[in-house]
């Protein structure tokens, strides 16, 4: 499964510079977000990209890809 993840996020890599995740906490499902984050942000790092913006109040989250060389 996260060998799967890694090909997703590697194509992505590719055509993305920048995504911005918008979190909404809504009671449990805020943890699942949490999670999903911190396992999206481990694996962006594998990549190279790097996390930046990280706003705690407004769950918002920007992650600023590394340019690819064509």
């Amino acid at each position: 499964m996260v060998d799967n993840v890694h090909v997703l996020v590697l194509d992505l890599v590719e055509a993305v510079e920048e995504i911005e995740l918008k979190i909404v906490p809504d009671g449990s499902a805020a943890m699942v977000s949490v999670g999903l984050l911190h396992t999206l942000t481990t694996i962006m790092s594998d990549v190279g990209a790097i996390v930046m913006d990280i706003q705690d109040k407004t769950e918002e989250y920007r992650i600023r890809l590394p340019r690819r060389s064509a």
